[in-house]
């Protein structure tokens, strides 16, 4: 058996989603804030237009400053 080294899920590609209580997904409506939790840093998001753009945007930014070199 080989044992891949690199994480499947690394520690610093990991994010919490939380939801604000007026979201309704069902509804369409979907609001809260994006947490890296490496870094701690937050990302407010008021649509889930906004939750996909802030989560591309700030994975670039991570993987960019990763010494993995984004891998």
């Amino acid at each position: 058996m080989i044992l891949n080294a690199q994480a499947s899920y690394p520690h610093h590609l990991t994010y919490v989603v939380k939801l604000n209580r007026n979201s309704c997904p069902r509804e369409g409506r979907i609001a809260g804030r994006l947490e890296h939790v490496d870094s701690g840093r937050t990302l407010p998001f008021n649509s889930a237009e906004e939750l996909i753009a802030g989560l591309i945007a700030d994975v670039a930014t991570v993987e960019a400053a990763s010494p993995e070199g984004g891998s």
